[in-house]
This record gives structure tokens, C-alpha cells and sequence, in this order.
């Protein structure tokens, strides 16, 4: 921002003899430099109880994961909690998205897969760096987010 220049532009980059920069400037061109194309995959968790805005985030089991990559048609992963969360891990692992974005009623419901996970004592890991054996960070290397949908209320 301090720079004016977009990340993804082309740059000079003047340095003095200390190899201290002096300068950096956008290079000028016809070409436009594309913002790299980031790979996205979809999911919504649900859960045993019958509202996905539950205070229980984390207690009521797992019952499905619907899951979309990209443009690909959306499947259903349904069976016994841990197969369904197993099953979600290697998709995951197998497609290799950028960004995974969670689809629900609420911020927090994104967090119930990880909560679950704990609870299960499962060691699945959805990562890019590292391995599943570190606890702290079984995401690292990916960009999670929730899209919140709104359940409109007419009276």
C-alpha cells in the first residue's frame, strides 16, 4: 500500500552498492500481470441437531458433509461420523485447494470439523505443510473462511 503498486505488478528495483534498495518502480507495459488463479472447495457440515446455529457447535455428532470443488458437481459424504470426517480429509488432500470455504448459518460452524476431530481422537490433517502429526495446526498452508447464509424471517 506504502508502494501504490499492486502485488501482482512488474517492478524495477534500483540498489546502491551496499546493496541497500533505492527504488522501486512499476514497469509500464500493455500486459496486465492476472491474479494467480486460486483453486476453491466448498463445504457444508451437518451436524445431528436440527439447527445449524446450535449453542452445541462441537458437541452434536456429524451426519453429512456436502462438498463442491470448483466447478465440479457437489457429493454427499454421509456414514458413520468417522468416515464421513476420513472421507472429507483425503477429498480434500486429493483435490489440493487454495481456499476452503465453509457454507453455514454461522461464524463458528467452520470450527466443528476440527472440534469433532478432537473429540473422535481422529489424526486427519487437511494441511499443505507439515505433517498430521502436529497438533497445532492441521489447516497450515490453506486459507479456511465461512460464507454466512442469511435465513430470511418474513412475518
Amino acid at each position: 500500500m506504502r508502494l501504490k503498486i499492486e502485488p501482482t505488478s512488474k517492478v524495477e528495483v534500483e540498489y546502491d552498492k551496499n546493496d541497500s534498495r533505492l527504488k522501486i518502480s512499476k514497469i509500464k507495459d500493455d500486459e496486465d500481470v492476472a491474479t494467480p488463479p486460486f483453486s476453491i472447495l466448498y463445504f457444508e457440515i451437518h451436524t445431528a441437531s436440527l439447527s445449524s446455529s446450535s449453542c452445541n457447535l462441537g458437541l452434536d455428532p456429524i451426519r453429512e458433509i456436502k462438498v463442491r470443488y470448483q466447478q465440479e458437481l457437489e457429493i454427499s459424504l454421509e456414514g458413520s461420523e468417522e468416515n464421513i470426517i476420513t472421507d472429507f480429509c483425503k477429498y480434500v488432500l486429493a483435490k489440493d485447494p487454495d481456499i476452503l470455504i465453509c457454507i453455514s448459518n454461522n461464524f463458528e460452524h467452520k470450527n466443528v470439523l476440527l472440534m469433532r476431530m478432537v473429540v473422535l481422537g481422529l489424526d486427519q490433517f487437511l494441511g499443505r505443510e507439515g505433517d498430521s502429526k502436529n497438533g497445532k495446526n492441521k489447516i497450515s498452508g490453506r486459507v479456511i473462511s465461512t460464507t454466512v447464509q442469511f435465513r430470511r424471517i418474513w412475518i
